[in-house]
């Protein structure tokens, strides 16, 4: 690929135009991607058993914005600060409600649902598009 190229990223849909060529492996087969990033994701979301989503999209996200300065997000792991957002449901079992940013269409809704789902603990999750909650 030659810096002229404009494809656009698989995953993405911003254009391909480094020198350098990037591919994710989805579904056996290499796309193009236009960045170290997004070959991570789309690789990931293959990995994870999760590649329909990207043949139920309607369109590509939304650019992301640019994240305020990241705080040391273990705080959230102290009961002092779980207090505010976290129900104790019985001895091992808690549910939280949280406001999720940049939910901006029913695929993000599928993907977070589904990565989610899989992180050991947890046995369920609803995610409400209109409430991003």
């Amino acid at each position: 690929m030659s810096a002229t190229d404009t494809a656009a990223c698989f995953h993405c849909g911003l254009p391909c135009t480094e020198e350098r060529s990037w591919f994710a492996l989805v579904d056996g087969q290499q796309r193009s991607v236009c960045c170290p990033g997004c070959q991570a994701v789309a690789e990931a979301i293959a990995q994870g058993g999760l590649s329909a989503y990207y043949w139920s999209r309607t369109r590509f996200a939304a650019p992301a914005k640019q994240p305020a300065a990241q705080t040391d997000l273990r705080i959230y792991d102290r009961p002092e600060v779980q207090a505010g957002f976290v129900q104790a449901l019985g001895a091992q079992l808690r549910e939280t409600t949280l406001i999720l940013e940049g939910i901006t269409c029913a695929a993000c809704v599928w993907l977070t649902e589904r990565h989610l789902a899989a992180v050991p603990g947890v046995l369920e999750t609803q995610i409400n598009y209109a409430t991003r909650r």
